[in-house]
């Protein structure tokens, strides 16, 4: 969708394409705050080693 409407806001002209641009770039910062946290994590490669990571998870939390 972005790639379809960045012309169209980019021949508004003014001030607005650079408005649109930021507010998209502050929202995605803001949104990269509700990100799960990482550090000294495995990162797994597939769905299932996902799934399996959840489980040994919940069975240390017990």
């Amino acid at each position: 969708m972005g790639a379809i409407l960045a012309p169209f806001v980019v021949v508004l002209g003014g001030g607005l394409p650079f408005a649109v641009f930021a507010s998209c770039g502050i929202v995605a910062g803001i949104h990269a705050f509700y990100l799960p946290e990482t550090l000294n994590k495995p990162l797994y490669d597939t769905m299932a080693g996902i799934e399996d990571g959840e489980k040994d998870h919940a069975c240390e939390t017990v």
